[in-house]
């Protein structure tokens, strides 16, 4: 396959946040520890795809075994989403989705996150 050629991609990530939100309400009292977020992508492979959408990721740790990439057909999804891709020709991220938090697993509250800086934000 020429590699000149872009394709596009969603990539389901799965973020653990560097520091977890703690919610104190009522309702549902809770820690916060990530979110999942769909990033759309145009790139030559799913490797590519998941460079382009880990470098988005500012605010905590991407769990890549958590996560998935799928190769799209933008006339086979929502069309609010491919909407967004407005230059297939061009590389990188066309489409970030709301984030979708999730509570912490109690196995993993008050594990401390032990990050090289080079994953740091501003880093």
């Amino acid at each position: 396959m020429n590699q000149n050629v872009l394709r596009q991609f969603l990539v389901g990530v799965s973020v653990r946040l560097y520091v977890p939100i703690e919610v104190r309400d009522g309702k549902q009292p809770g820690v916060f520890g990530g979110y999942l977020v769909d990033i759309g992508v145009n790139a030559a492979d799913s490797e590519a795809a998941r460079v382009y959408a880990g470098e988005k990721i500012r605010d905590g740790i991407v769990e890549w075994p958590e996560s998935d990439c799928a190769e799209i057909h933008l006339s086979d999804i929502n069309p609010d989403i491919a909407k967004h891709c407005r230059n297939p020709e061009q590389a990188g991220v066309w489409y970030m989705g709301s984030r979708f938090l999730f509570v912490t697993p109690a196995s993993r509250r008050g594990q401390s996150l032990t990050v090289d800086s080079a994953e740091k934000p501003g880093h």
